[in-house]
């Protein structure tokens, strides 16, 4: 049986940020669960809801707003940066694409993309789609 830290170790720590998925390899988390969405800019963000209302208590929606503008607002790591930390610590993960959204099937597009470059480095991880 694996362990899977479901948005990182967000019972403790702020979900799907950097320190929670860092904070889930120290615990011994076999893996990382992650919620991925598109910015108006085509980056691909870890982020579970459709706008930053839970958690920042603010309306900004985030296919909407573009990465940096997020990254103004809250600590929102990439998927892109979340694989980095995948691979250095050698942590599966899953991947969720967030529906319905504006973009329709561009998320998966976009993911498949990202780990077709990142290909070699994941040869060693279990990832699922």
């Amino acid at each position: 049986m694996k362990i899977y830290a479901h948005r990182g170790y967000s019972q403790k720590f702020p979900e799907a940020t950097k320190t929670a998925y860092l904070e889930a390899v120290k615990a011994g988390a076999d893996g990382f669960e992650c919620d991925v969405r598109l910015t108006s800019d085509k980056k691909i963000v870890c982020f579970h809801d459709g706008t930053l209302k839970r958690i920042a208590n603010k309306p900004n929606v985030i296919a909407k707003s573009s990465l940096s503008e997020l990254k103004n607002l809250i600590d929102i790591l990439t998927l892109e940066e979340l694989l980095q930390i995948a691979i250095e610590s050698k942590k599966d993960l899953l991947i969720e694409t967030k529906h319905p959204v504006r973009s329709g099937g561009e998320i998966e597009k976009e993911v498949v993309i990202l780990l077709q470059r990142k290909k070699r480095k994941l040869s060693t991880l279990e990832l699922k789609l």
